[in-house]
């Protein structure tokens, strides 16, 4: 048997807390496993929504609170954002109770 170590993201249409929730649960559905080893939310903004509005703060809040919750549920295994900047850490380490397992990032300029 091969082991596989199975990765998803959150997308920006998918922030807040019941959103993510329901994100994640498509996700299982969609790759037939019960659990996820990493699970990223993929873009610290929320979609629809202007670059400088407050409510992407609160969305990131919350969904990083459901991924939480998922993890020490079991259903994840490991948490963690992509594409954040300094800012976006910052405020998810000052208010989080797990930090990132990972900060995936871009190492090529675009």
């Amino acid at each position: 048997m091969q082991d596989v170590f199975i990765t998803s993201k959150l997308a920006p249409r998918s922030q807040g807390y019941e959103r993510c929730q329901a994100a994640v649960a498509a996700s299982l559905k969609a790759l037939q496993t019960d659990y996820i080893d990493l699970y990223l939310i993929h873009w610290p903004g929320a979609s629809g929504l202007e670059p400088d509005d407050p409510r992407h703060a609160q969305l990131r809040a919350d969904s990083w609170r459901a991924l939480e919750q998922l993890l020490a549920e079991g259903t994840l295994r490991a948490i963690g954002v992509s594409n954040y900047g300094v800012p976006h850490l910052q405020q998810l380490l000052d208010t989080c109770q797990t930090a990132p397992h990972v900060n995936q990032c871009s190492s090529f300029g675009r």
